[in-house]
């Protein structure tokens, strides 16, 4: 290559001088292809020589190219059995994936229609209880009239009776008033008092009998404290035909004695000495 260049530097170094001396074209022309000419001739000769080292090493290169070429087809190979068994695993893991996913999908199902059917039978319990308390709370409510209205009813038998009572005890009450002791009938009432002696002298066995004394009492320590008559009837108050046989002189003498136990201070309203007594 340096020869060759220096041939075109001669060339173009003689066309300039023949170009300054001579300005003729036909001898430009001839010069010029004598000097390709001999250029070509030098070329020829370089290429024979370089030949050999330049062949050796583009056989090396070819060598080295075929080599990288059966590496990078080695690798290849390598890469796409790599990406192969890879994509077939990713495939694998892809299916087994679908079919996990399908199968979750399969068990979402199966939850949601038992979770479905359980809200249902929820529902429908609570529909059955809904109703069973509608009807135990109706009964109830029934019930609770038949009681309020059993117990309005006691309420006014109660009432009535009340009613009934308190007329009874007031019309017993004005009847018994009719003989009430007042300032009007007040000798009346102490002469029958007189006339109707009761006797207290007496004791009560376990049976209900009375035993009557048959002696005045012993606790007379004064005029004022002296029993009436009917103390000193051995048997009790006689009837009334024994009292009409009575002696008018100790009638006297025990009517003295009884007015004046009836009407000492302590009890001007009792009716009878053995009462005063006691």
């Amino acid at each position: 290559m340096a020869t060759s260049l220096t041939a075109r530097r001669a060339s173009n170094l003689l066309q300039r001088n023949v170009h300054c001396r001579f300005v003729t074209p036909n001898f430009i022309f001839g010069v010029c292809r004598n000097c390709s000419t001999t250029t070509v001739e030098i070329k020829n000769d370089n290429t024979s020589i370089e030949t050999a080292p330049k062949m050796q090493e583009d056989e090396e290169k070819r060598k080295r190219r075929d080599e990288g070429k059966k590496l990078h087809a080695i690798y290849h190979m390598k890469v796409d059995k790599i990406a192969a068994e890879f994509l077939m695993k990713r495939q694998e893991e892809e299916m087994n994936l679908n079919q996990e996913m399908l199968k979750k999908k399969e068990l979402q199902k199966l939850e949601k229609e038992m979770h479905d059917r359980i809200i249902e039978s929820v529902h429908l319990e609570n529909e059955r209880v809904k109703q069973l308390r509608e009807k135990r709370l109706e009964n109830k409510k029934l019930e609770d009239e038949e009681r309020e209205k059993e117990k309005e009813l006691l309420r006014r038998e109660w009432e009535a009776k009340q009613r009934q009572e308190r007329v009874e005890l007031v019309e017993k009450l004005i009847e018994e008033s009719k003989n009430w002791v007042t300032e009007e009938n007040l000798e009346e009432k102490i002469a029958y008092c007189l006339e109707n002696e009761t006797n207290y002298n007496f004791a009560i066995t376990p049976s209900g009998e009375r035993i009557y004394s048959t002696t005045p009492p012993g606790c007379i320590d004064s005029e004022e404290n002296t029993p009436g008559p009917a103390a000193y009837y051995p048997k009790g108050l006689p009837s009334n035909l024994e009292k009409q046989e009575v002696d008018e002189k100790s009638m006297e003498i025990t009517y003295t004695n009884a007015k004046t136990v009836l009407f000492r201070p302590s009890g001007p309203h009792q009716c009878s000495a053995n009462a005063e007594m006691e």
